[in-house]
């Protein structure tokens, strides 16, 4: 596996890991200020920034154990780049991995499911091929769109935490989610014996 390009494929998606041909698209979603409002510490000032970003995506393939999976999210029908999605083991334990899940889209796509179908093809391979026991992700409470994005995949919210990010010049609330590989397969069992 290690070395080699990941390729997982949805109804309307391919999500694949970068190469070095992406970088013109790669940079216009980094630099893009309301793609990367909540995700500050992404936000690209710069080509350089953009093209150190692109070759730690990359070199994520070569990591033995990997530890990063940073896909880039296209349309099938027209190739089209849509946004990124990717998680990375926080921590490595006997019963299982746990790991920290993003995504984030070009502005134009938004309101489309995109985000949805990306995140639930890459929190099936975690669970089914990437030894993960517990997901985990979270956003600003103000961020309805991504808070949707994890009701959709079935993501169970765990709490919040008051006044915990400081952003855009203000103490925000961000909300946690999770789900483990257990209550994932439960969710599998019930649209099986539907």
């Amino acid at each position: 596996m290690n070395g080699e390009m990941l390729y997982l494929f949805t109804p309307r998606l391919v999500l694949r890991d970068h190469v070095p041909e992406d970088f013109l698209e790669h940079h216009a979603l980094f630099s893009d200020p309301t793609a990367m409002r909540f995700l500050p510490e992404l936000y690209s000032d710069g080509k350089e920034k953009s093209k150190e970003n692109l070759r730690r995506a990359i070199e994520a393939m070569r990591e033995t154990p990997r530890e990063r999976f940073f896909l880039k999210i296209v349309d099938q029908q027209t190739g089209r780049h849509i946004g990124e999605v990717g998680y990375t083991i926080v921590a490595r334990t006997p019963g299982g991995n746990i790991a920290n899940l993003g995504y984030f889209l070009r502005p134009e796509m938004w309101g489309k499911g995109y985000a949805s179908e990306a995140a639930a093809a890459l929190i099936d391979y975690a669970f089914t091929k990437g030894g993960i026991w517990r997901i985990e992700t979270g956003c600003l409470a103000e961020n309805r769109a991504s808070e949707g994005v994890m009701r959709k995949c079935k993501m169970i919210r765990e709490g919040e935490l008051k006044q915990a990010v400081w952003h855009e010049g203000q103490w925000k609330t961000r909300l946690i989610y999770r789900l483990l590989r257990s209550e994932w397969e439960a969710q599998h069992e019930k649209i099986e014996h539907k």
